[in-house]
């Protein structure tokens, strides 16, 4: 069996993006642009629609670029949870911006919700959002701690928060994916570090 970083060094995975609002579609044409095959998740019907006829609604998505990524099978969107069980990596995108806690609009909310439906153990970090009220329920953002970077089998940035210590964070995960080359200052002679 191929071992993750090969998988995706290779990019033989298949990467969900849960959250298909202002930063989880940029994210998913990125990723795609990069060659993984993209199945973007989201409660609403409209952007799945959208995607799939390869017409963003981001102001910073180009069209040209969504309806090549759909029409070559490497972007496809769904609001069907279902498909959770087929993805190799999954990213859920919150925050919409760098160093914002605002998470009004967050359909990962929802998607919480469904995760944990289906048996998933969840922690989260955002010095941004201390705290989550998802039903009856009070999450807390964990802290980062090296035994818990050690037990990651992939840690993916989404947001470079500017509070994160990236070199300390490369130094204690198995493996890196960096989408917004938050990383860009950090040497790695180790090669754990994937740019997107």
């Amino acid at each position: 069996m191929m071992r993750l970083k090969d998988k995706i060094i290779k990019k033989k995975i298949t990467v969900g993006i849960i959250g298909l609002g202002y930063v989880g579609l940029p994210l998913a044409v990125r990723f795609a642009l990069a060659g993984f095959d993209i199945t973007g998740i989201d409660i609403d019907e409209g952007k799945v629609t959208k995607v799939n006829q390869g017409k963003p609604y981001v102001p910073d998505v180009r069209k040209e670029e969504v309806r090549n990524l759909v029409s070559q099978g490497k972007l496809r969107a769904t609001n069907n949870y279902d498909t959770l069980g087929d993805l190799d990596v999954l990213i859920i995108c919150v925050a919409y911006k760098k160093n914002v806690g605002d998470i009004r609009e967050a359909p990962a909310l929802e998607v919480i919700n469904v995760l944990l439906g289906k048996g998933a153990d969840l922690v989260y970090n955002d010095p941004y959002v201390p705290r989550l009220i998802i039903g009856d329920k009070v999450w807390h953002s964990v802290q980062l701690q090296d035994n818990l970077l050690n037990e990651m089998d992939c840690v993916v940035i989404i947001t470079g928060h500017s509070l994160y210590d990236f070199e300390w964070i490369i130094q204690n995960a198995k493996l890196v994916i960096d989408t917004r080359n938050a990383t860009r200052g950090v040497t790695d002679s180790t090669g754990k570090i994937i740019k997107l």
